[in-house]
């Protein structure tokens, strides 16, 4: 059964279906769509947009890993997606630490109504401006003695200087968008989050037998960084992030002396979402 976290605070103008971590289960996509036109909810209409956070396909996370058969149906796995998720309305993507590079780069999608918002600034219009960066940084845990070791690889970055550095053009063309209304979507979340702290495992979870490794820092400081230099200029109205599966739902941090809302919709392969209410 889907479950959905609502959300009435989050660009009220719009509604905006968000979903994350698909990892190849395309039945997934499938099932949401018969699930919103089978409550009908939206009297057949379409969301006014759909932001899809990364890890759509379920690459391991060091591309010496897998073939550049992977490669290619991972890339054509992302384009089956997101034209399917057409269906719900116009899509604005991100890429996950699971996605090929080729949808950090140069990827093209098959329609005008996708757009990847990874390293971008769009403008949607005056109420609202989308910001994006995709992938993520290691996630870690620590030892008795407070010794960091990697839990899960990050991809394309390993360390957070990485994504300070890769995020830093988009950094740049902030100063053309001063006091817009802004959300960032990420596909990591915020280190200052507690949705990006893992202190349970799913009972489902491959990860279950490693359960004295907890608590998983699965956060970024770059991107809790990114965030505070967003709302020093700009009225930042959230942050939209996936990656951390079992954390899913609404949090808030502090920036600059505002609070900032968090989201985590949950993995959709997990049938979860997130919604207007």
């Amino acid at each position: 059964m889907f479950q959905a976290e609502k959300y009435d605070t989050l660009a009220s103008y719009y509604k905006i279906l968000v979903v994350s971590d698909v990892h190849s289960d395309f039945e997934s996509i499938d099932k949401l769509i018969r699930h919103m036109s089978h409550n009908n909810n939206h009297r057949g209409e379409f969301f006014d947009m759909v932001f899809v956070l990364g890890d759509i396909a379920n690459l391991p996370n060091l591309p010496c890993e897998y073939s550049e058969d992977q490669m290619k149906q991972a890339i054509d796995e992302l384009q089956l997606a997101l034209v399917t998720l057409l269906n719900l309305g116009p899509v604005y993507f991100i890429p996950g630490n699971h996605d090929s590079l080729e949808a950090f780069t140069d990827f093209r999608p098959k329609s005008d109504l996708i757009k990847s918002v990874h390293n971008r600034i769009i403008k949607i219009d005056e109420n609202l401006t989308i910001m994006g960066f995709g992938g993520s940084s290691d996630t870690v845990w620590c030892d008795e003695n407070g010794e960091e070791h990697v839990y899960w690889g990050g991809y394309p970055y390993s360390e957070d200087v990485d994504v300070t550095f890769a995020s830093n053009s988009m950094l740049e063309n902030l100063k053309y968008h001063a006091s817009e209304r802004v959300l960032l979507l990420t596909h990591q979340g915020p280190a200052n989050s507690a949705k990006t702290v893992v202190t349970k495992f799913q009972s489902n979870s491959f990860d279950l037998e490693n359960s004295e490794k907890l608590p998983l820092y699965t956060g970024s400081v770059a991107i809790q960084n990114l965030t505070e230099e967003i709302s020093r200029h700009n009225q930042l109205l959230g942050l939209l992030h996936g990656h951390t599966h079992c954390m899913y739902g609404i949090d808030s941090i502090h920036a600059n002396g505002n609070e900032i809302p968090v989201m985590n919709p949950g993995a959709l392969k997990n049938q979860r979402y997130a919604a207007p209410i």
